[in-house]
């Protein structure tokens, strides 16, 4: 954390995700998703403290909607490929695998699209259907 000549604070990104008790790359995918909004110093890198402190209050709700399962998990809750493809559409996001630097990109949704689409008709039909 980094003073500035006021004497207030500024986080950059790893600061940031420890004051908010998380790890960066939720930083970055609540980014992503427009959910925070982009650093305010000058330098384009860090938040300022009162920044940090809005994002800080907010940080539950934020947290809950950047919240991410891929195809094992929607497997794992009776998902098909075709209902992902059909339901969902496209990925929200990706990010590497955990296990191989070299596999491709995992694709994630946000589990607050997954579970609106399990509450549809739809879906309740299909897993019927499935079963």
């Amino acid at each position: 954390m980094r003073t500035d000549p006021a004497g207030r604070a500024d986080y950059g990104p790893r600061v940031l995700a420890k004051y908010l008790d998380t790890f960066c790359g939720q930083i970055d995918r609540a980014r992503e998703f427009g959910l925070i909004p982009g650093p305010d110093q000058p330098d384009g890198k860090r938040w300022s403290a009162a920044a940090a402190e809005e994002i800080r209050s907010r940080w539950p709700e934020i947290e809950a909607a950047t919240e991410c399962i891929g195809r094992e998990g929607l497997a794992k809750r009776g998902w098909t490929g075709a209902m992902i493809r059909d339901l969902l559409g496209k990925p929200d996001t990706t990010a590497d695998s955990p296990h191989y630097t070299s596999a491709t990109r995992r694709r994630l949704w946000r589990l607050e699209k997954v579970e609106a689409a399990e509450a549809t008709p739809e879906f309740t039909a299909r897993k019927a259907a499935r079963a």
